[in-house]
């Protein structure tokens, strides 16, 4: 009797052995992927932090930017029109005259495109150096049109400039 009771106890003995090896295989795997989600959190919010940092960077480089942009845009009509003018008049045209800005459209962003005819006469050589310094002015502008006849006394050149400008924000 003495053997099976000692038997038993071996038994409980070995059970609670295994009993408590599982528990310790349970514990550590648990910890283990309790570990793994942390790092895995741990990096992705690195990398939302990173991510933000690099947005920010950006959103303070545009910032730069579009101000410096702006104040190229910020130009209104009748600056943009005495600019091609004074540089007409540079390049040695005479009789410059403005005779039309039409707004061709306006965005949300306050831009606006304006068209703008103007005539001048002179000789050959100064409406070509005026056409010269209209490719290069100041403002955001595209020449659309440009015309060079002859009269009875002189050139005349005729011209079609589209200019961006700043106009008022919707």
């Amino acid at each position: 009797m003495r053997t099976s009771l000692i038997s038993w106890g071996l038994l409980a003995l070995a059970l609670a052995a295994w009993g408590a090896f599982g528990y310790a295989v349970i514990t550590l795997h648990a910890e283990r992927v309790a570990f793994a989600q942390e790092t895995a959190d741990a990096e992705a919010q690195s990398s939302r932090q990173e991510g933000v940092a690099r947005l920010r960077a950006t959103i303070q480089a545009s910032e730069v930017e579009r101000a410096a942009l702006e104040s190229v845009v910020a130009v209104s009509i009748l600056k943009a029109v005495e600019t091609i003018e004074k540089a007409a008049a540079q390049a040695g045209a005479t009789d410059i005259k403005t005779n039309e800005a039409t707004t061709l459209s306006t965005s949300p962003q306050g831009l606006s495109t304006v068209s703008i005819g103007m005539n001048a006469e002179g000789s050959f050589a100064s409406l070509m150096r005026t056409a010269s310094l209209l490719e290069m002015l100041p403002i955001p502008s595209t020449i659309e049109r440009f015309e060079i006849t002859t009269t009875e006394k002189a050139w005349r050149l005729t011209t079609r400039i589209t200019v961006t400008i700043a106009g008022e924000k919707k």
